[in-house]
């Protein structure tokens, strides 16, 4: 099984430059992300709030697992920061690789019932998960970036660089 996800399921490496749109509020998701290279910027508007909240992803990260469990229209945008590599999983193809084989198919369903279930009660889901787990970029003021590394100022100014992130194109 596992060799048929990765053979017909996952698609590969796909480019992004910096800026470049991977997705719109409204449309229809098809696939799981997961970020191997760079970072991207995600705006969500959360429920009863008056402004969209912006959260950078970070190489790493997957998103838009929702897909593989239920039929998904994205909920929020998400824009490259940086150049970046993403590896894309087929969400149709993984339920079809799942369907197919007797021994994990209730073990995956299972899953996909107790997702569903902990987002009835849990609250507003994203691309990204629930929006009560995700955490926020804060610009905490220039004191913030005392004693950091070239490392760690950099990380900081992406997470400031995707609260900048214009988004009505």
């Amino acid at each position: 099984m596992m060799r048929e996800i990765c053979t017909k399921a996952i698609q590969g490496n796909e480019h992004f430059a910096k800026n470049d749109v991977l997705f719109r509020v409204g449309k229809e998701a098809n696939h799981m992300f997961f970020l191997s290279t760079g970072s991207l910027a995600y705006c969500f508007w959360p429920t009863g709030s008056r402004r969209p909240r912006a959260v950078k992803v970070d190489m790493g990260t997957w998103c838009v697992e929702i897909t593989l469990w239920i039929q998904w229209q994205h909920v929020g945008k998400m824009k490259a920061l940086s150049v970046a590599d993403i590896i894309s999983v087929s969400s149709a193809r993984f339920r079809d690789i799942c369907e197919n084989h007797a021994q994990v198919y209730p073990v995956v369903q299972g899953y996909a019932l107790n997702f569903l279930a902990h987002e009835n009660w849990e609250g507003y889901l994203t691309d990204l998960g629930f929006a009560h787990l995700i955490s926020v970029c804060n610009d905490e003021g220039p004191s913030a970036n005392a004693g950091m590394t070239n490392l760690e100022e950099l990380m900081h100014s992406e997470d400031v660089q995707a609260q900048l992130v214009q988004w009505d194109d």
